[in-house]
């Protein structure tokens, strides 16, 4: 029963970030609504840093969530407006979160380490999500966006789901015990398929398997994302990254969309 219920759970996971999609695919491009959808993504961005700090909490470190926050705004504003190069807000930033242990040296070397994370590892990615919407050749970012956010979320689906009906080997016991090979392989399966899909009704250049070797970097992608989540939040003695009822918590949400679409953006920005 347990277990349906938790595919209840990354179905509303699912379903949220469509939604959530959906809005910004309506609407990202209305004179009024770009900076709208700046300021909703910087907000899924400054809760999910504020999460992240909680787990670093968890382990006796303290982070400013302030001033991660603000250099955040700043990396976000730079991919979303390509005014300058995302680089100098983020070099910039990890400077200045440095500085900010120039008056204590207890815990600086985990602090300021777990700072410099948090903006690579949410930050940057939230960004990039931006930059694909506004930013991705030929104009297509919107239905780039659909294309990576529903191979993602199809693989989390497909994995929960095939790990229930088929699991039998253990992926990552000391992480996610609950994790398969065989899930893995099902949302692998799932995501070659939904990308199979666009390949044949929209007009994304996916052809010469493209679709092939794109949706498999990025489901891969996805389930390393998840994972990885999963050991921050087992490091911290989590069960859930927020309280939201029925999700958990807005990393819960994103954990694996925050290694897909890096390697979406790569993608398009450099091949």
């Amino acid at each position: 029963m347990k277990r349906w219920v938790d595919l209840g759970k990354r179905s509303a996971e699912a379903a949220i970030a469509i939604a959530v999609l959906a809005v910004l695919i309506s609407f990202a491009f209305r004179p009024w609504a770009a900076w709208a959808t700046y300021l909703l993504v910087s907000t899924l961005t400054g809760v999910a840093i504020w999460e992240y700090e909680r787990f670093v909490e968890a382990k006796k470190g303290k982070l400013s969530f302030l001033a991660l926050f603000a250099i955040s705004l700043v990396l976000l504003f730079a991919f979303f407006t390509q005014a300058f190069s995302p680089l100098f807000p983020l070099i910039l930033g990890l400077f200045f979160v440095a500085i900010l242990h120039f008056n204590t040296k207890e815990n600086a070397i985990f602090e300021i380490a777990a700072s410099a994370f948090s903006l690579i590892y949410i930050a940057a990615p939230m960004g990039m999500l931006l930059w694909i919407l506004y930013q991705a050749p030929d104009k297509n970012g919107q239905w780039w966006l659909v294309y990576g956010l529903g191979v993602t979320k199809i693989t989390d689906v497909g994995a929960y789901l095939g790990g229930v009906l088929f699991g039998k080997r253990k992926l990552a016991p000391t992480i996610s015990p609950a994790k398969s090979v065989e899930g893995a392989a099902s949302g692998v399966a799932a995501a070659l398929a939904l990308s199979f899909l666009f390949f044949s009704c929209t007009a994304l250049p996916l052809g010469k398997g493209v679709w092939i070797w794109l949706a498999l970097l990025l489901s891969v992608a996805s389930i390393f994302g998840d994972l990885l989540e999963s050991l921050l939040k087992r490091d911290a003695n989590k069960k859930d990254s927020n309280h939201l009822p029925g999700l958990g918590g807005c990393l819960d949400v994103l954990d694996s969309l925050l290694f897909s679409l890096p390697l979406l953006y790569l993608y398009l920005r450099y091949l």
